[in-house]
């Protein structure tokens, strides 16, 4: 009985083989696919870390090509080191303008108000002209 369980076992093996051996190839082709994917996508995220670093004009695309540490960075998708020396440079930036060394002011004129509380002119305070004008204006 053993040996009847035994060659069972065999050619299940082999025919569990025979059907890994047949899968093999689409392993392959989704492996490749995969593949390809991933290097697309991280070829897209190269180009937006690009954008980001060069957007604001801290960093030059010659320094993208030839600087070594920059280059490292993109290739490895840091982006927190980009905007890191990003920064850096903004403040360096910052620094390097030169502050005012005093405030100019503006100088303010006064002027005297034209109405008089003694006026005696009855016309400039008639009711009726008053509410005249405020209809016709509303």
């Amino acid at each position: 009985m053993d040996t009847v369980h035994f060659s069972l076992a065999v050619t299940t093996v082999e025919k569990l083989q025979a059907s890994v051996g047949e899968l093999a190839p689409y392993k392959m082709q989704i492996e490749e696919l995969n593949r390809k994917e991933l290097e697309k996508e991280m070829s897209e995220k190269r180009e937006s870390l690009k954008k980001v670093a060069t957007k604001g004009g801290f960093i030059s695309e010659d320094e993208l090509e030839n600087s070594e540490d920059i280059k490292a960075m993109i290739e490895t998708l840091d982006e927190k080191g980009i905007k890191a020396l990003i920064a850096e440079r903004f403040i360096k930036k910052l620094d390097d303008s030169p502050t005012p060394s005093s405030l100019e002011t503006s100088s303010l004129q006064h002027n005297k108000g034209q109405a008089n509380l003694y006026n005696d002119d009855e016309e400039a305070f008639d009711h009726r002209v008053v509410m005249s004008t405020f209809l016709k204006n509303n």
